[in-house]
């Protein structure tokens, strides 16, 4: 579990924060990351954080989500959402964890971002533009709500039990090899005349690029669609009338 890394948006209280690294120290992780946090890691947080300085110590703070993106490593993106609705469709993380081989396997060896709103309101929809899948803890009891570091316990713990559960699946290629081939797929819209602006939030590119991490692509699969849009790139430089489909990469 050790690919796991915290993310906490706009955190408000230190001591949630301080709470949040002794929780994650519980379970051997080291990266805590905060995203416009509305608090200072102060006394308070390490006083929360009691044996579990280690995160504290180590935290990575960005002002905003762009700063995030361009300084992360590509990974998995899942946000954990309580509220539900027509434009957030969350699933039941224990459901996925227990029904979804695929995404067991993400989370054992893929970098895994689990991210977590403020504690008042929890994540708005423009912070779940880019993330992958949005999951949410179904509780028992009448009380709905968790206090952060609580969530991010629960959530460790799910992931724990699951992953140790799971049979090690063998693996044809590592985190090293895996790439998602954005230079390509920027020229190939570019060449269609198609918006692949990054700074814009929503764009043709960010949407389309979203829509296939949703899918948790392998490696393999993203070297197949790269070299499909490369021949496309290549007819639509060349014109009609030439044929590349002895290019055309293997099936499936």
């Amino acid at each position: 579990m050790e690919q796991i890394r915290i993310v906490l948006v706009r955190p408000k209280y230190a001591r949630n924060v301080g709470m949040v690294a002794r929780a994650m120290a519980n379970y051997g992780l080291k990266h805590l990351i905060l995203i416009e946090p509305q608090c200072e890691i102060t006394r308070e947080a390490q006083e929360g954080a009691a044996g579990g300085q280690g995160p504290l110590e180590k935290v990575m703070i960005y002002p905003h989500w762009q700063r995030f993106y361009d300084w992360e490593q590509e990974g998995i993106r899942i946000a954990f959402s309580a509220r539900e609705g027509k434009k957030r469709e969350a699933f039941d993380f224990s459901e996925s964890l227990a029904s979804d081989s695929q995404f067991i396997d993400e989370l054992k060896n893929k970098t895994t971002y689990f991210i977590f709103g403020p504690e008042d309101h929890g994540l708005s929809e423009s912070d779940l533009d880019f993330v992958h899948r949005i999951v949410h803890i179904t509780l028992p009891g009448d009380m709905k709500s968790m206090n952060l570091s609580h969530a991010v316990l629960t959530a460790l713990t799910l992931t724990h039990n699951s992953v140790k559960k799971a049979v090690v699946p063998e693996i044809e290629e590592t985190q090293e090899n895996f790439f998602f081939p954005e230079q390509t797929l920027k020229k190939w819209m570019e060449a269609l005349h198609m918006d692949v602006t990054t700074h814009h939030r929503v764009n043709a590119y960010a949407v389309l690029k979203k829509l296939m991490l949703k899918s948790f692509p392998t490696p393999k699969e993203l070297k197949i669609f790269e070299t499909v849009v490369q021949q496309t790139l290549r007819k639509l430089k060349e014109g009609p009338g030439k044929s590349h489909s002895e290019d055309l990469p293997p099936p499936l």
